[in-house]
């Protein structure tokens, strides 16, 4: 079974990519292992013409118990 493709952000290139190839290195981090396309300019179109805002999502309840 393969991986679903994923979206990822580089703060480096400030761009984002879709890949198949990747892994988690440690909880938050992912580090993209082959073929990656960069579909920056698709998700900009899209943001614009269909005035799409993002919200900071709510934090995830810790898995760790007290």
């Amino acid at each position: 079974m393969s991986k679903p493709i994923r979206v990822f952000y580089s703060p480096l290139s400030q761009r984002f990519y879709a890949s198949r190839a990747w892994k988690e290195v440690k909880p938050g981090v992912v580090e993209v292992t082959g073929e990656k396309f960069d579909v920056s300019d698709d998700i900009a179109e899209l943001v614009i013409s269909h005035g799409i805002t993002f919200k900071l999502a709510e934090a995830a309840p810790s898995k760790e118990t007290p």
